[in-house]
This record gives structure tokens, sequence and C-alpha cells, in this order.
């Protein structure tokens, strides 16, 4: 018994149209040339090995064509190339009665599948598709596979699919899940022919990733100005990079021209620090421990919230605002490390002093008149220094930067011949304008010469950047002159 089969095939033969008819061989039709609808008849395989009446009997049944020219049945194309052949297991030859596989199509004209009769030329060895192709298993469990596979191993060989558009459409793929998730993959030609990936049935300016034509990669962005653009528009604070790796997760940065300036960002896993480290000389710059937030530079064990290993230079700056509850450290056009406090007091965190002096000096201070103070200018050495600036070529110190100074003199005066006298030492600034706090002494001194005495000074001393200190001497009773042998004047700021 044939099973009757009711498709429509297009043939390459000049048979148009067939409708298939599988009878046993007695009750074979006759071929009628006038009949436009042209009979196939799969023949019994119990006959004669001939198509038509009354059947065949080959092992291998044939698919009978009639032949509407000669009012004939045949089993081959005029050119006596076999037309269609099923063999015993079911291998069905179209153009080859070899066949290999379920289905083997041997022609010129390759082979192609439509769903309105529009007309094709596939080409030789191309499979031509009109409409949506469809590749369905609906079994349980059921997994529909294409492969292409090229099993030749010769140099250059390749196995490729290729996609084409000819109009102004996109070219893509895509990838459903039960009508419910959409992704669409390919060129899209309304984005600058960008290379594309969409949460959609088709692309569109809704890409989550996106491939330039010039090497570009955005993620969130369809158009990436820099090799890798990442764009979270979600309005709230949102992770948009996470690296994670049992062993540490890292990031290296690299200089192209050829340079060894290479860093490496990495995660260091056994001691839970981020690290900046230089490649070529392997060194950690920089570390951060995850623990306690410390931040170390040029050391990987910091134990404060800040440890630098190394000089830190500052460039100046205007002072700071204050901000209640925090300290600041800058320095500005005067060279001096400032600390501002949480309350906005700024202090001076460099040193700064200096010393000028002399030592057994012979020389007579003169008096030109009782009450009236005279600078003593036997000042010979320059002392110690910082920032103040010691001048004893003019008797004096200069004062960096104003703040609280320490003021000390401590001096040696001898009397000279005369009656006796009461004498006072100053301080004072600016070529003798001031007095200086309260940085005076005044002592008796014997006359008739040979009386020696110490007068020590100290005092503490608000002072202006710019103002010059000096020590003045001072014969309260009389014109008498004095020698002073030793005198030091050393003067060093306070507000550290």
């Amino acid at each position: 018994m044939i099973v009757k089969i009711a498709i429509a095939l297009l043939l390459v033969s000049p048979v148009a149209y067939a409708q298939v008819v599988a009878l046993p061989g007695a009750n074979f039709p006759a071929c009628n040339a006038s009949n436009d609808t042209r009979e196939i008849i799969i023949d019994d395989p119990v006959d004669d090995g001939q198509c038509g009446p009354p059947g065949l009997g080959t092992a291998n049944p044939h698919v009978c064509i009639c032949d509407g020219t000669t009012s004939t049945w045949r089993a081959d194309f005029p050119d006596n190339h076999e037309l269609v052949a099923v063999d015993s297991i079911g291998r069905v030859g179209i153009g080859t009665k070899t066949q290999v596989s379920t289905l083997h199509v041997v022609g010129v004209n390759g082979l192609c599948v439509e769903t309105t009769d529009t007309g094709c030329n596939a080409g030789a060895g191309n499979l031509f598709v009109a409409g949506n192709g469809t590749f369905q298993d609906s079994t349980a469990g059921g997994t529909v596979s294409v492969n292409l596979v090229n099993t030749s191993t010769a140099a250059g060989s390749s196995a490729r699919v290729k996609l084409e558009t000819f109009g102004d459409g996109d070219t893509y793929v895509r990838f459903e899940i039960d009508g419910a998730q959409f992704w669409a993959v390919g060129i899209d030609n309304s984005i600058s022919d960008n290379f594309s990936f969409t949460p959609s049935s088709v692309l569109g300016t809704s890409a989550t990733l996106t491939l330039t034509t010039g090497g570009n990669v955005g993620i969130g962005t369809t158009l990436p100005t820099i090799p890798l653009e990442v764009v979270v528009a979600t309005g709230a604070s949102v992770t948009v990079l996470q690296l994670e790796n049992d062993a540490g997760s890292r990031i290296s940065f690299s200089d192209t021209s050829g340079t060894t300036n290479d860093w490496l960002v990495a995660t260091d896993s056994a001691t839970n620090q981020l690290r900046f480290t230089e490649i070529a000389s392997g060194r950690t710059e920089m570390a951060i421990d995850a623990d306690t937030g410390d931040v170390g530079i040029g050391t990987t064990a910091p134990n404060e919230a800040l440890t630098v290993e190394g000089v830190i230079s500052l460039d100046e700056v205007a002072a700071p605002t204050t901000t209640s509850g925090y300290g600041k450290v800058w320095t500005n056009a005067d060279d001096e490390l400032h600390f501002m406090d949480g309350g906005g007091v700024v202090h001076i965190v460099t040193a700064s002093y200096a010393e000028i002096s002399a030592v057994d000096n012979t020389t007579e201070t003169a008096i030109g008149s009782a009450g009236v103070a005279v600078q003593v200018t036997i000042f010979d050495t320059n002392g110690p220094a910082l920032q103040l600036v010691p001048d004893h070529t003019n008797d004096h110190i200069t004062i960096d930067i104003t703040g609280d100074y320490q003021i000390t003199s401590v001096s040696t005066i001898n009397s000279v011949s005369g009656s006796s006298s009461r004498l006072e030492l100053t301080v004072q600034k600016n070529n003798g304008a001031t007095d200086v706090g309260s940085c005076h002494s005044n002592h008796n001194i014997t006359g008739g010469g040979g009386h020696s005495d110490a007068v020590p000074m100290s005092c503490l001393a608000t002072l202006t950047a710019g103002d010059t200190i000096e020590v003045w001497l001072e014969n309260e009773t009389n014109t008498q002159n004095y020698v002073v042998e030793d005198i030091d004047l050393s003067i060093v700021r306070l507000d550290l």
C-alpha cells in the first residue's frame, strides 16, 4: 500500500507543479497530456521495475512523473538524470539515486523554499529561503541544532555564516525564549552601523552593549566616544564595574609608547589591601588597608590614617577657610608650614629662631645724654638661624612672619671711671621706634670703673613680619659711658 502525500514542489524540469499520489500498481492512472496538474506516483515496489501500470517491483521504488509532452510516465529527466529516488531505508535523492543522507539534493540551481510562488534562483550549492524559515522540534526535551562543519584540514579552511541586507534595514540575529524574552544581535543601520546587543525582538536605540566601527565599546550608551564608555542612568549611586577573583583582582595600565610607565592596581588577598604598584620596579607606591582604612604612601604597612615614608612636598596656596572640627596643613608664600586646628586657629609648624652675639668687647658705648637710650652696636657674630634673619653688621634680627616670640638677652656690662649710675637695658624694634613688651632690666653700677654686672632679660612678645629687633642701653643718672663686654640676643618663635 502506498500513502498519498499532498505537497507542492517547484521542479526544474519541463514539468511545472505536480500532485503527489501513491497508489498500488493496479490503480496506476493514465498519463494525460492535457492535464495541467501533473501527477507524481510513488510506485509499489512489488511489480516490474518500470513507471506505469501495473507498478514496479524493484527494491528501491521510484517517484514517477507524468510527462505531459509525451503522455508517458518517467522516473528520470529527459537527459537521463535521476529526478527523485527513494531507497529501501527511506533516503530521498533529488537529482541523484546514490543518496547518502535522508535528503540528498544534486543540481545546478540549488534548493529553494518559498511560501508563495515568487520565483527564485538559489545558485549552485546554495539554499534560498523566502519568508520566515523555522527549525522546530516539538518533542518533550527536544533540542534543535544547526551545525556548520568544515571537515577539511587544509590551510585556510573555514566555516562561516553570512547575513546580508541590501536595503537600509538592520542585519541581525534574534534570540527568543517562548515569546517572553528577546535579544537582537547584529549591525544596527540606524546607529552608524554599530554592532549592537539589544534586549528586544529588533535592533534599535536601546542597545545595552555597542561596538562601533572605530573599535569603541559602549555599555549603556549607543555612541561611545572612548575605547570603553559605561553609562548607568539610574539617578542613584550604583556599582558600575566589579572585579572578583579568589586570589585578588587586578587592572594593568600600560604605556604603548614603549616606555616603562606601566602600573598595576590590584587587591592583595593576603593583606586585604588595595595596592598601586609600578610594574617595572615592583615597588608599591600606595596601599589602602581595607580593614582599617589606613593609607600608606611609600609603604605597605600604614600604622595611622595616613603614613608617608618619604618627603611630603606642598605647593603654596592661600589660607583655607575654617572647617570646624577639622585640622588642615598647608604652606603659602612665606614658605612656612601652617596648621589650622579644629577651632580655626592657625599655627606655624616650622620652627624659627636666630641669634647674634659679641664676646670680650672692650669698646665703650657712648652715652650722649642722661635718660636717653642708645643702641648697642658691638655685635660681631651671627649665631644659628632658621627662618629669622640674624644681622650682626646692623646689630639686629629680622622677623620673618607674624607671631608670638620668646626674646632673651644676657649681657655683661662694666663701669668706667666716674661717678656711679643707674643702668637700664631694653629690647626695642625698628631702630628704636618702640619698646618690645616687658623686655628691660635695671641695675645700679658703681662709679670709678672696674664694676661688672650681669644683666639678663627675657620676655614674650607678639611681633610682625619685617620687624627688626635691637638691644638698647640707657644711663638714667648721668652721661657716664659703659662697656658691654659680652652680649647675646636670641629670638625663638613660639606658636608651633
